[in-house]
């Protein structure tokens, strides 16, 4: 019975939002937390909208509750009410890599996905205690390593790296010889969200996050962060169907976006691109770049990198 509420917890962790985003939609107030109930029959009902989102820190899980129909619970317990299931079938359907969402499942054919699934390899995760990675942080002046950025061994390449969990439970690594992500796992976002922050800082990867938190790095917190990752991650910030679930939910409390991506021709472009998203939606938010190509190098080369986030440093950013 422990294992099965174990693989029960486990997939209700990896269910998220996101999955269901065609059926609850993006409409937002200006209250900032509803949503279109996936468990309201008439499209007519106003009620409809009555749906609420919230992510549990200590739980490490998401919840909703529908005041429509007055049920709640974890993503599991929203699969299976907006599929007609039970929890044998979802448990079935988890094994099979056949969950499917936006639709009625279908039992009779659990068709799994047509890609290859790349089998994610043995690894363990702890805090940075290998003196060559603390060598490498110490050579790019990272002195206070934050709580998120952790150590990653790889059984299978007797191989030890840096890493930072994304929004999907996927990790990208990083060493003095490799940059990359954690083969099998998926590549999204990360989120890192400060209660009593109300501005967000939009960065490319973990070494501008870090770079930045030596300088932010204060009690109580006051800055939030969103890691792209990657500049090809930047789909899912400005995809018009998850502005609810992202700006609304996430960050709720945040009143500012500072855009701080690199100061290279795909950072410049991407700024642009997000700041044109932000105007569109009339969310307030600002440009800041790095003097030289990221926050790493300015941090190198002893720019005043807080300074820079203090004014209102707002630019177009034009080859």
């Amino acid at each position: 019975m422990k294992t099965k509420n174990n693989l029960i917890e486990n997939i209700s962790k990896s269910i998220e939002p996101d999955d269901f985003i065609d059926l609850i939609g993006a409409t937002g107030t200006s209250s900032g937390h509803l949503l279109i109930s996936p468990l309201s029959d008439s499209t007519k009902d106003t009620r409809k909208q009555n749906f609420y989102l919230n992510y549990d820190d200590n739980k490490e899980k998401w919840f909703f509750n529908c005041l429509k129909t007055q049920k709640k619970g974890d993503m599991v317990d929203l699969y299976m009410l907006i599929n007609n299931c039970n929890i044998e079938t979802v448990i079935s359907l988890y094994k099979d890599k056949a969950l499917a969402f936006g639709g009625s499942v279908n039992l009779t054919a659990k068709t799994k996905k047509e890609k290859e699934v790349i089998e994610i390899p043995k690894h363990s995760i702890s805090k940075i205690t290998n003196k060559f990675l603390l060598k490498y942080l110490e050579s790019r002046k990272i002195k206070k390593i934050p709580n998120n950025l952790n150590q990653i061994y790889i059984n299978e390449y007797n191989n030890t790296n840096i890493c930072m969990k994304n929004h999907s439970g996927g990790y990208v690594m990083s060493n003095v010889n490799y940059k990359g992500n954690l083969k099998g796992g998926k590549q999204d976002l990360t989120f890192v969200r400060n209660s009593n922050a109300k501005k967000v800082i939009i960065v490319e990867g973990m070494f501008d996050y870090a770079s930045l938190e030596q300088h932010f790095e204060i009690t109580p917190r006051t800055v939030s962060y969103i890691i792209l990752n990657s500049t090809t991650n930047l789909k899912k910030l400005i995809d018009e169907r998850t502005i609810g679930v992202i700006y609304n939910l996430l960050f709720i409390n945040h009143t500012e976006y500072i855009i701080a991506l690199d100061n290279d021709r795909s950072g410049i472009e991407s700024s642009n691109i997000l700041k044109g998203f932000f105007d569109k939606n009339k969310i307030s938010s600002r440009i800041v770049k790095p003097k030289y190509n990221d926050w790493n190098d300015d941090l190198m080369n002893n720019v005043d990198i807080k300074e820079k986030f203090k004014k209102p440093n707002i630019v177009k950013l034009n080859f």
